[in-house]
């Protein structure tokens, strides 16, 4: 009896252990496959990316690219093709028409290796471009963010900048108004106009992206340039005053103690101001603009001909009504300094109409 009943233990021991044997055996087999429709990243050691089609590949590749990595993994997952021929026409396509392949790939090297069932593929990339240059492209879709992002720019004396223009038409003309455009529109935040160069980086078929990268060369240090803000701010503060705070002849009084005329001048206000003191039109122009800002004038710089000559004056907003003021030519004349209309002066100046607000009789408007 004894006997019967060790068996019947022994029996029922044998049966948990199976039962747990099993169990443990599901867990080490058991597997889920997860869906990926191009790739996916495994982030671990080394940047590894799964791929299944060509199309896969290549973005894997603009990853890598992308984030400035200089070595990668990309391995097959029931892949579609031919992953050794596939990489080597990638990394051609990559480096030849893709906008930032162009810009930044100085040329990449790989090795493919089959591994049981898939294939593994090394990736190596050498660049023309630094880490933070690569990484620092910024997609922009208008002109309107490009000229925001160079007013930072400008503001900080960046000395370049690079963008992905995905589906706009910013061309180097373009870029050089927008650089005059904010010089002229923020005198005492960028008190010197920067010279410009562009270079593009795009396929000849590629109608979409492009990157620009924008090269700003200043006539003086960043540290100099601040040191002009920072005195145009304190003499601006110490001139315009709440007694004179809106007083555009205060302005105009102030300027012609401060400057004199000069065909060869300087063209920045801090020169006319507080340098050499002597300013041509844009010079002249530039000194009035940052006054009327700092005594909360509305004005605006305008670039055009005086007869055959290339000039510069301002228009200026008094008591809600838009007037040309040419201080440069009042000096010049030694004649006080004219409140002017649009029919006053269309006999001897021209301007591109279409990019300055309307000066007209306010006896005849429709308030």
């Amino acid at each position: 009896m004894k006997n019967r009943i060790r068996l019947i233990a022994v029996v029922c021991v044998l049966a948990l252990l199976l039962s747990g044997c099993n169990a443990m055996f599901d867990k080490v087999y058991r597997s889920e496959e997860v869906y990926v429709d191009e790739y996916f990243e495994i982030k671990g050691e080394t940047f590894v990316q799964e791929v299944k089609n060509y199309r896969g590949m290549k973005n894997a590749l603009m990853n890598l690219i992308n984030s400035a990595a200089t070595y990668g993994k990309i391995r097959t997952e029931k892949y579609k093709g031919d992953p050794e021929d596939d990489i080597s026409k990638v990394c051609f396509e990559v480096t030849r028409e893709e906008p930032m392949g162009i810009y930044a790939v100085d040329y990449i090297t790989h090795s493919v290796n089959l591994i049981v069932s898939y294939y593994e593929i090394e990736v190596y990339i050498t660049y023309r471009r630094t880490p933070e240059e690569i990484t620092g492209v910024v997609t922009i879709r208008s002109g309107t963010e490009l000229q925001n992002l160079l007013s930072t720019a400008m503001e900080k004396c960046d000395d370049s900048l690079a963008v992905m223009q995905v589906s706009t038409d910013v061309d180097e003309e373009s870029i050089e108004n927008y650089v005059k455009s904010i010089y002229r529109s923020n005198p005492v935040r960028v008190p010197v106009c920067p010279e410009v160069t562009v270079n593009s980086y795009t396929a000849p078929d590629n109608t979409i992206q492009e990157i620009t990268e924008i090269e700003l060369e200043y006539p003086a240090g960043k540290e100099e340039i601040g040191e002009m803000c920072t005195s145009l701010q304190s003499y601006t503060r110490d001139v315009i005053t709440m007694s004179n705070y809106g007083d555009v002849n205060h302005v105009c009084r102030t300027i012609a103690n401060s400057c004199r005329p000069a065909a060869d001048g300087s063209s920045s206000a801090y020169e006319a101001l507080l340098g050499s003191g002597t300013a041509n039109s844009e010079g002249y122009a530039m000194t009035a603009k940052v006054l009327c800002n700092a005594a909360g004038i509305d004005s605006y710089v305008v670039e055009g001909w005086l007869g055959d000559v290339k000039h510069f004056w301002n228009i200026v907003n008094i008591r809600g009504h838009l007037y040309h003021l040419d201080l440069y030519s009042a000096a010049v004349s030694g004649e006080d300094a004219e409140f002017m209309l649009d029919n006053d002066i269309e006999s001897r100046y021209s301007w591109d109409r279409a990019a300055y607000p309307v000066c007209e009789d306010p006896n005849n408007d429709n308030e």
